[in-house]
């Protein structure tokens, strides 16, 4: 009998297991929206858009984001010098770790570094660039899916459900840059993709950096009939403080856990940062990133016109006469002042 309830009870445990399987094929998530027949244009983030030097020529690189192998060729043969100058850092003597941080970085820093009027130091280009190579269908098949926005990738495959994939264009601006400038990028990257697609409006969907750009081109261009519809998903409009915070002069106090979550996005990794949290005291680990701001990345920073734009207008007046020359800097300045 026992023997009998076994083979009943693993009969009925493999039908429900198939039936599941089944249903899981079969059945897809409903779409939440119907889709008005204008193609998409899609605006990532801070993080996504990759940054290509020399485009087209023999020494064509990516520089951004950074690839793993990149980061693991960078950390790798300084292990024992990061983790001496950590010591040395708890111990009270910075200058190791900021000479440490400055060796290991010179390389990606000087990649994407821009000059004081605000134009870029080296040829670089966002890929993708044009309507004709932008669509989420010509990616898949032509790149493998390569230059999808990690950050927002379930927010793409919720759109495909309804919006077909060569009608999803992926706008990648150069986040470096004031949305000023690129705000003319993306009015051109619209008329492509009206052409390209025969359409007579795009509809817009940005994320957070990418949001913010959306309401600037909204602010400037809004009336001239192309844009139908307009979703900013979390956009950081009136800026964020955790800008002010890095840039102003009292010490930092972040949520560690999630800016190490948020640096492997950045980073496009799949590697959980967030363990770096539980090993370090959180006010060395907040001492540490306010330090290699100040003496790493703030001479770099100070020339990005994005950075300006993620301040609120009392940040902006606080900290302009403190970083900004009136003279080097005027066309980032003129940038920050058109908003």
């Amino acid at each position: 009998m026992k023997k009998f309830l076994s083979i009943i009870l693993c009969a009925v445990i493999v039908f429900s297991s198939t039936a599941i399987t089944i249903n899981a094929e079969t059945e897809q998530p409903s779409p939440s929206f119907e889709w008005d027949g204008h193609p998409l244009v899609f605006i990532q983030g801070y993080s996504g858009p990759a940054l290509i030097r020399d485009r087209g020529l023999e020494t064509e690189e990516q520089v951004w984001p950074l690839k793993p192998s990149h980061i693991v060729s960078m950390i790798a043969p300084n292990i024992i010098d990061i983790i001496s100058s950590v010591v040395d850092y708890a111990n009270g003597d910075t200058q190791p770790f900021i000479d440490c941080f400055k060796g290991i970085t010179a390389e990606l820093f000087d990649n994407i570094s821009m000059q004081p009027d605000g134009t870029s130091k080296h040829n670089l280009t966002s890929y993708p660039q044009y309507a004709t190579e932008a669509s989420v269908e010509y990616i898949n098949t032509e790149k493998n899916g390569d230059y999808l926005p990690m950050t927002e990738g379930e927010f793409i495959e919720d759109l495909s459900l309804t919006i077909p994939e060569d009608q999803i264009f992926i706008f990648n601006t150069d986040w470096r840059r004031s949305h000023i400038v690129n705000c003319e990028q993306l009015d051109s990257f619209i008329d492509e993709v009206l052409e390209y697609t025969g359409s007579d409006k795009v509809d817009l969907y940005g994320m957070s950096h990418g949001g913010q750009l959306a309401a600037t081109y909204l602010y400037y261009h809004g009336t001239e009939g192309k844009i139908d519809n307009a979703v900013m998903n979390s956009p950081a409009i009136g800026g964020t403080s955790l800008v002010m915070e890095l840039l102003g002069s009292e010490p930092v106090s972040f949520d560690l856990s999630e800016l190490a979550r948020f640096g492997s996005i950045m980073l496009h990794m799949e590697i959980d940062l967030r363990w770096l949290t539980e090993k370090l005291p959180e006010d060395l680990l907040n001492s540490m990133l306010k330090t290699a701001f100040n003496e790493v990345l703030l001479p770099y920073a100070v020339n990005f016109g994005s950075v300006w734009d993620l301040m609120s207008t009392e940040s902006y007046n606080a900290l302009r006469d403190v970083y900004l020359d009136p003279v080097e800097n005027a066309e980032i300045i003129k940038a920050i002042v058109s908003l």
